[in-house]
């Protein structure tokens, strides 16, 4: 399991200009914590030490296959964006890349306790989810990625390493 993290370091850029300041913005059950973006864009934005939680079914009922889920009990907390302010404009970031092929997304996971997910399910148009993800209590980095495959889609969701990630505005 990756140890839990203590802040979210990376780079941030709108517009091809590093923001003032970036923060959770409004999200639901996080505290209003800003950080100073440095001129290269780099940033260390501390994370909760406590946060609100919320249980969260890793499951699909109408897919075939099984997700063994170690701690049922277990809850959650994603961070998906960020906010940055760049003079009087707030605009959200998300550390993602997005094309007509594939995406990949970061979220960074909070967990009440240490969980695995492990498991595979095939929905409709044999549309593929794998969970590969084993959960340190605290804050955890995952990895969200989405690809194209014939009719389908593959959707798999990993625990990673943490790493500074590029914070822009996410391309539609």
């Amino acid at each position: 399991m990756v140890p839990d993290l203590r802040a979210i370091e990376g780079r941030a850029e709108v517009a091809d200009v590093a923001p003032d300041w970036v923060g959770y913005g409004a999200i639901e059950g996080l505290p209003e914590t800003l950080a100073p973006v440095q001129a290269d864009g780099t940033f260390s934005l501390p994370l909760p030490d406590i946060v609100s939680t919320e249980s969260m079914t890793w499951t699909n009922p109408q897919c075939d296959g099984v997700v063994d889920v170690s701690n049922p009990g277990a809850q959650f907390r994603e961070i998906i964006q960020l906010q940055a302010r760049t003079g009087g404009r707030l605009t959200n970031v998300s550390a993602s890349t997005i094309s007509s092929v594939d995406s990949t997304v970061y979220v960074y996971v909070f967990a009440t306790e240490a969980t695995r997910i492990v498991g595979r399910q095939v929905c409709a148009r044999q549309d593929v989810v794998t969970y590969n993800m084993r959960i340190a209590k605290g804050w955890n980095l995952k990895r969200w990625t989405l690809s194209r495959s014939g009719a389908g889609l593959n959707e798999r969701h990993e625990v990673v390493a943490p790493v500074p990630l590029v914070w822009t505005v996410p391309k539609r």
